[in-house]
């Protein structure tokens, strides 16, 4: 697996203006779906053609990222699923469909549709996919140890999920009570680019339901555009440490109020 780290799936040349490796549309969403249906119409036809299949997969990906309705993209994945011969697509596309079933509150269907998964493969893109998915689902049931095991920092990940997982990294060492380590967590994956936490929003935002990094993001955020290299938890403490004196000063208030009112 570690042989392949660092070696993305790009999509064809033919749709390189369409969508990106990392599965963002660039070009025009009317202009997607319409190579998406036209796609799926051979695909229909029954004959295999890989280089039709690596295409349709990537311009899934990339509406499986954009769309906001789970329930319109459950039918693209599922018309996906039914048309794809590829074993590593496969496997692909049904862990996206658990994670979908993850988003609308749905964790026995996200079982099921997880089940017939290879749990370990020597390809890197199924193996990074059902690790991701398994740890979403188990983020969803508390389960943060496992996240933690199954998301180590030394298993080999595909280049298209590094930012995802370590969202979902960082927020099961926020949960465990390493808050700090969240943070820096979540700066080494917004990366370089100078989207990379708006990107990183992003995904919370898509996966709400899971309530990911509430403490971490926003130190994370603060500290990525400033560019500070400050410890996180000095960071964090003086803001605690306003509140509670707030809240002590208010609480001799009133026992002055009391007493005064009693004298």
């Amino acid at each position: 697996l570690r042989a392949q780290d660092g070696k993305p799936l790009l999509p064809p040349p033919s749709i390189q203006h369409l969508v990106s490796g990392d599965g963002h549309i660039q070009g025009s969403e009317e202009e997607v779906l319409r190579q998406w249906q036209a796609d799926r119409v051979e695909l229909s036809r029954g004959a295999v053609n890989f280089a039709t299949e690596k295409r349709f997969y990537f311009l899934t990906f990339a509406l499986y990222g954009h769309f906001e309705d789970q329930m319109r993209i459950r039918a693209m994945l599922e018309t996906a699923l039914e048309l794809f011969k590829d074993a590593r697509l496969r496997q692909i596309v049904r862990c996206m469909l658990a994670r979908n079933a993850v988003r609308v509150g749905d964790l026995q269907a996200a079982d099921e549709w997880l089940l017939p998964c290879v749990p370990h493969s020597d390809d890197i893109h199924m193996d990074t996919h059902y690790r991701m998915t398994w740890s979403i689902i188990a983020t969803a049931r508390g389960d943060f140890a496992g996240v933690l095991s199954t998301l180590g920092q030394q298993v080999p990940i595909a280049d298209e999920c590094d930012r995802i997982c370590g969202v979902i990294r960082a927020n099961a060492l926020e949960r465990t009570g390493r808050l700090d380590a969240a943070v820096q967590e979540l700066i080494q994956a917004a990366g370089s680019f100078h989207d990379g936490m708006d990107m990183i929003a992003l995904d919370i935002r898509k996966n709400a339901n899971l309530a990911l990094c509430p403490q971490s993001a926003p130190v994370a955020r603060r500290l990525f555009t400033s560019g500070g290299r400050s410890d996180t938890l000095t960071d964090i403490e003086p803001s605690v440490s306003r509140s509670e004196g707030s809240r002590l000063g208010l609480f001799i208030a009133g026992w002055v109020f009391i007493i005064c009112g009693i004298l």
